[in-house]
């Protein structure tokens, strides 16, 4: 499961990251402490990974997928379609939007935007 939480991390944590390791006990969670959390020793009993983790769990629950490495396997193939149009969009960033409506528009079915609740 922590494979997946690294992955689900990387791709959709949408926080600004603290760097400062002075911080990691500050209770101002504006910022996200995976990144600083990730130097200790029990880095998984740490409140950022924690939520990752649950966020993980939940993941796999509502997709009713019980196979985690499936999973771990399609955050990886999305992972090489994201970079791929990073490339595209780097060498032509004046038709970002059309590229990106032409990516959205072009999922089959219909793109339903789906959001994890935040866990608790």
């Amino acid at each position: 499961m922590q494979q997946l939480a690294q992955l689900m991390h990387v791709l959709l944590c949408e926080k600004p990251h603290e760097r400062d390791q002075l911080k990691l006990n500050d209770p101002d969670d504006r910022k996200c402490k995976w990144y600083i959390e990730s130097n200790i020793e029990n880095l998984w009993k740490q409140p950022a990974h924690i939520n990752w983790l649950k966020k993980a769990e939940m993941l796999l629950e509502v997709s009713e997928m019980k196979d985690e490495e499936k999973m771990i396997t399609l955050f990886g193939q999305i992972t090489t379609v994201i970079a791929r149009l990073n490339y595209i969009v780097d060498d032509y960033p004046q038709l970002y939007e059309y590229i990106m409506t032409i990516v959205i528009k072009s999922i089959k079915p219909k793109l339903k935007l789906f959001e994890l609740p935040e866990s608790t």
